[in-house]
C-alpha cells in the first residue's frame, strides 16, 4: 500500500522518460544494432516496455515498475531462507522499496532476477535450463548485472562433481564437455551484449576509460560503503562479519567476484549514485544462498557467527529503511520532476503544436506526455523524440541561437538562476523539481519556461509546482 502511494505521487524524470521514448519510437532492429550503442543499456527493459508504449499513457511506466518490484518482493518473502527478521525488513530497504521500485528504470528488474537466481542456484545442476534463463535475462538487464551473470556462470563452470570450487584443468575440461550447450548459449548472449553496447566513435555518454588505480580504488570503496550504510565504522564491521560468514558457507566467491567486478567497472568506466543498489543486491543474493540448507558448506559456522550476521543484516537494512522512509516522504510531499506540470501548461495554453525549443537532456522529461517530438531544435522537430547521446546530436543548445529563430516557447532544463527576461521573451515561471536521494536532495530538476511577449500574457499557472519571479 505504501509503495502504491509513493508511485502514484512520483513524477517521472528524464531518465525514466528516455527509456519510454526509446521503446515507443524504436523498432527492435533499431535497438539491437543502433540505439543501444549510444545508451549503454542492454535491451531487456525496452522489450518489457514495448507492448505498452503504443496503447497506454506514459504514467503507466510507474505501474509497470511497481508490478515488477512487487514480484521481486513476493519472491523474497515466499522463497528466501534467511531468518524471519531479515526477511521482514528487506522489502522496506531503500533500493528495494524506493530507488528500484518507484523510479522507473531498468534496475527494477535486478531484485526480481537476482532473487530468482538465488532461488535457482542451489538447484542449478538439476534445473540448469531455468538457471541459465535467469543468467541470460540478467545479462541483458544492465552492463553491471552482465558482470554478475558472468561471475555466476564462471562459478558454475569451475565447480566439480561435488559442487565445490575446483580450478584444476581436468575439472574445467570435464565441465566444458558436460555443460557445453549451456556455456554456448551464455557465450552467444555475451557476444550479442558486447555488439549491442559497443560504443560508436561519436558516442557522448561516458566515452573514456579511466586507468588511475588509486582513483579506481577510491571510487570502488566509496560506492561499497555507500551501498551499505555510508558510515565506514558500520560498513567495515558489517563487511568483515559477512566475509567470514560467506567463507564458512562457501559463498565467498559468489559474493566477492561479482561485487569486485562491478566496483571495478564503476571505477574504470562510469558510476552514479543509483548504481550502489547493485552492490547491495549482490550482498542480499549471497545472504540468500548462504542460508539455504541444501548448500554444501565448508564447515558448520559457530552459533555466535550466525547471530552476528543477523545483527549485521538488521543494522545495514535498518539504515536503508531510514533512507527509504526519508526519500518516500520527500517524494510524497515535493516534486521529483515538473515535467507533467509543464506538459499541462503547454496544453492549456494551446502551445503544444507551436514552435517550442528546449535545452539539455533533462527537458526530455516533457516529451512522453505528447505523441510526437515537440521540440523544434531537436532533430528539426521530427521523430524520434528520445535524446541521442552522440556528439554532435543535432540538438541546438545555445540560447542566443534558439531565440534568433523566434520560437513561441523557450524551455531551459536545469537552468542557472534565470533572468526575468530575454530580448522579446518573459519568464513565465520556474517549475521546481528535486531528485530525492536517501535522506537528502541529490540535485535539482528545475525548469525555466519563457514565452514570447506577443503570444501570451505573463500569468503563472495555478499550481504549487511553479514559482514566478
Amino acid at each position: 500500500m505504501g509503495l502504491a502511494l509513493v508511485i502514484a505521487r512520483h513524477e517521472p524524470w528524464a531518465d525514466e522518460a528516455q527509456a519510454w521514448l526509446i521503446a515507443r519510437d524504436s523498432h527492435v532492429s533499431d535497438l539491437m544494432f543502433e540505439t543501444l550503442r549510444y545508451e549503454g543499456h542492454p535491451i531487456l527493459w525496452y522489450l518489457v516496455l514495448m507492448p505498452f508504449v503504443k496503447t497506454l499513457p506514459y504514467r503507466a511506466i510507474s505501474v509497470i515498475e511497481g508490478v515488477i518490484a512487487v514480484g521481486g518482493v513476493l519472491l523474497w518473502l515466499r522463497k528466501s531462507p534467511v531468518p524471519a527478521l531479515l526477511k521482514a525488513i528487506v522489502p522496506f530497504t531503500y533500493f528495494v522499496f524506493y530507488q528500484y521500485a518507484v523510479i522507473a528504470r531498468s534496475y527494477v528488474l535486478l531484485p526480481l532476477l537476482l532473487f530468482w537466481l538465488a532461488y535457482e542456484y542451489p538447484h542449478r545442476h538439476e534445473r540448469a535450463p531455468r538457471f541459465l534463463l535467469v543468467v541470460v535475462l540478467l545479462t541483458f538487464t544492465s552492463a553491471f548485472s552482465a558482470l554478475i551473470a558472468g561471475c555466476v556462470m564462471l562459478s558454475f563452470l569451475l565447480e566439480s562433481d561435488t559442487h565445490t570450487m575446483d580450478f584444476s584443468r581436468d575439472n574445467l575440461k570435464r565441465n566444458l564437455a558436460v555443460y557445453g550447450v549451456y556455456i554456448s548459449v551464455y557465450v552467444n548472449a555475451a557476444i550479442i551484449l558486447v555488439l549491442q553496447l559497443h560504443q560508436p566513435a561519436d558516442g557522448a555518454f561516458a566515452p573514456t576509460w579511466k586507468t588511475d588505480l588509486s582513483q579506481i580504488a577510491q571510487v570502488g570503496w566509496r560506492a561499497w560503503n555507500a551501498a551499505m550504510t555510508e558510515r565506514w565504522w558500520l560498513t567495515v564491521p558489517a563487511l568483515s562479519v559477512s566475509l567470514v560468514w560467506f567463507w564458512y558457507r562457501r559463498v565467498l566467491f559468489l559474493y566477492l567476484a561479482p561485487t569486485l567486478s562491478v566496483l571495478a567497472l564503476f571505477g574504470v568506466k562510469y558510476y552514479n549514485d543509483w548504481h550502489q543498489g547493485i552492490v547491495f543486491l549482490v550482498w542480499l543474493f549471497a545472504l540468500w544462498i548462504s542460508f539455504d540448507p541444501s548448500i554444501r558448506v565448508r564447515r558448520e559456522a559457530p552459533i555466535h557467527l550466525k547471530t552476528a550476521i543477523v545483527v549485521v543484516g538488521v543494522i545495514v537494512c535498518g539504515v536503508q529503511v531510514y533512507w527509504a522512509d526519508s526519500a518516500s516522504r520527500a517524494d510524497l510531499e515535493g516534486e521529483y520532476s515538473a515535467s507533467a506540470e509543464i506538459a499541462r501548461v503547454l496544453r492549456e495554453r494551446g502551445l503544444e503544436d507551436k514552435n517550442i525549443v528546449a535545452t539539455t537532456f533533462w527537458s526530455t522529461a516533457v516529451q512522453p506526455y505528447f505523441d510526437h517530438n515537440i521540440f523544434a531544435n531537436h532533430r528539426d522537430g521530427q521523430p524520434p523524440a528520445y535524446w541521442k547521446w552522440a556528439n554532435p546530436n543535432g540538438h541546438e543548445e545555445r540560447i542566443d541561437a534558439l531565440l534568433a529563430g523566434q520560437p513561441d516557447v523557450l524551455l531551459i532544463g536545469r537552468p542557472p538562476p534565470p533572468p526575468e527576461s530575454y530580448a522579446g521573451y518573459r519568464l513565465l515561471a520556474v517549475f521546481e523539481g528535486n531528485l530525492y536521494w536517501k535522506d537528502r536532495v541529490k540535485e535539482s530538476n528545475h525548469f525555466a519556461v519563457y514565452l514570447r511577449d506577443d503570444d501570451a500574457p505573463l500569468e503563472p499557472p495555478q499550481s504549487n509546482d511553479a514559482t514566478s519571479p
